[in-house]
């Protein structure tokens, strides 16, 4: 049987723990060439105008372990627009109706084709993007971080601080997004789950001011984490690349890598129709700088590379677009949950099988 397993069932089984022991086994996988992600860059999307400075965009990933006998892909179909708000320009996405989006992963046994399971990703790609900023946390921030600065209130947003509060004992937070109800929501909601101070601050520069770790959490098309607000002994680790300005990324330590490369786009028209989207969207370089010579979290985790190696370094972890691997660590093991407590739907196997070859 084939299971399939909706958001709110992998939310039932898939804890943080879970996501950080997977990912730092996966990753040290893939440093052993146990694992794979394609393409090495991460990602790879398709862009089609269609209108009003919206664009279609279908963006995939793929990722397989050997050790846990697994491949997966995750898709999303996408209408994308970057409206101006009042802090500037944003990115906003939806499919078929705002508030509604698709994201889905396949799950597939690599021993013998079996497709095993199909996922709802949003709990699941919250979690996996949450858990690889504390899996890099756990290797790049002071031993003795005990607060963190959180821009954005969002989704990543609470995941990101769950996952610092599991590999250090975090004391404090403050947060910061443009609308005063979700910051002073996600203040009232995380004090609450993680039992810590959170604290909604009212301008960006508060959100920096003698903490540990820097997070960036936003949809923002524009820079967020300026060099103002970095002081030595920080860890800054940006959800997006564009969240950081160049002279941010001129003052850090120690940078280490998501993957090598970004993501790869192919695009329906001329270059000129894609004139409303920000400037370097395509960009996922270090804003010009040259840091190819800066390791990846494959090469931190295995050892191969050091990270902090004193407590006044200014450290990065670069979050340069995802991972494959992530879902194909991730998803098994929400798979492995839900199938152990009965969740999910079963779809007859049959249904995806035929007769005919290729």
């Amino acid at each position: 049987m084939t299971l399939l397993i909706n958001t709110e069932e992998a939310r039932r089984v898939l804890t943080m723990d879970d996501c950080l022991d997977y990912l730092d086994t996966a990753y040290k996988d893939l440093a052993n060439k146990e694992a794979v992600t394609a393409p090495p860059g991460g990602r790879w999307d398709v862009w089609v105008p269609v209108g009003d400075e919206k664009y279609y965009v279908f963006g995939t990933l793929q990722g397989a372990s050997r050790r846990l006998g697994v491949f997966a892909m995750r898709f999303k179909s996408d209408i994308m627009h970057y409206p101006w708000e009042a802090d500037g320009q944003t990115l906003d996405k939806y499919c078929v109706e705002p508030g509604k989006y698709c994201g889905i992963i396949m799950l597939f046994s690599v021993w013998d084709g079996e497709p095993l399971a199909i996922l709802n990703d949003g709990h699941i790609q919250h979690m996996r993007v949450g858990a690889t900023a504390g899996v890099a946390a756990n290797y790049m921030a002071r031993e003795d971080a005990t607060s963190v600065g959180m821009f954005g209130s969002g989704g990543m947003a609470r995941t990101y601080l769950e996952a610092f509060a599991k590999v250090r004992k975090i004391d404090y937070c403050k947060v910061y997004s443009p609308t005063k109800a979700h910051r002073e929501s996600y203040a009232a909601e995380m004090s609450d789950k993680l039992d810590i101070n959170v604290i909604a601050v009212d301008s960006p520069d508060q959100v920096t001011e003698g903490t540990d770790i820097v997070a960036g959490c936003t949809d923002s098309a524009q820079p967020i984490i300026h060099p103002q607000y970095m002081a030595p002994g920080m860890h800054v680790t940006p959800v997006l690349p564009k969240e950081l300005p160049r002279e941010s990324v001129d003052k850090f330590d120690v940078v280490v890598r998501h993957n090598n490369g970004g993501a790869e786009g192919f695009f329906v028209g001329q270059d000129e129709e894609y004139a409303g989207l920000p400037a370097g969207h395509f960009d996922s370089s270090y804003r010009g700088v040259d840091r190819s010579d800066s390791p990846t979290l494959a090469d931190l985790v295995s050892g191969k590379a050091a990270g902090r190696t004193s407590d006044d370094q200014l450290t990065c972890y670069y979050n340069v677009p995802g991972s494959g691997l992530q879902f194909a660590a991730v998803a098994y093991r929400t798979y492995e949950l839900a199938k152990a407590a009965g969740l999910g739907r079963e779809l007859p196997t049959e249904w995806f099988l035929e007769d005919e070859r290729d």
